[in-house]
């Protein structure tokens, strides 16, 4: 999964107008992230299991609920994240479309 990360970096390096929206976590809101169905993303999470290390998930949004995100990453894993959890942290919305 980080080889797919680096590909979209270097991407973005060549066309940096708009290179990627991030909210934070007051910010993180179904009204917010409507508009971005199948668009590629990372989250940053605390990890409260391990220390609260900060973790990262890469994938694609596949359904958004009032207070559900759904993600699917590239090995097809669908992961289900509450919207207003604590353990949020921020959301980094690549400008390409799926993986």
């Amino acid at each position: 999964m980080t080889n797919l990360f680096s590909i979209t970096k270097s991407y973005f390096n060549k066309n940096i107008q708009i290179k990627y929206v991030t909210f934070k976590k007051r910010f993180l809101t179904y009204k917010n992230l409507i508009n971005f169905k199948k668009y590629f993303v990372t989250i940053s999470y605390y990890n409260f299991q391990d220390n609260f290390k900060l973790n990262m998930i890469k994938g694609t949004i596949i359904n958004i609920k009032p207070v559900r995100l759904v993600i699917l990453t590239k090995d097809n894993i669908k992961i289900s994240l509450p919207l207003q959890s604590p353990l949020l942290n921020i959301i980094n919305i690549f400008k390409i479309k799926s993986f």
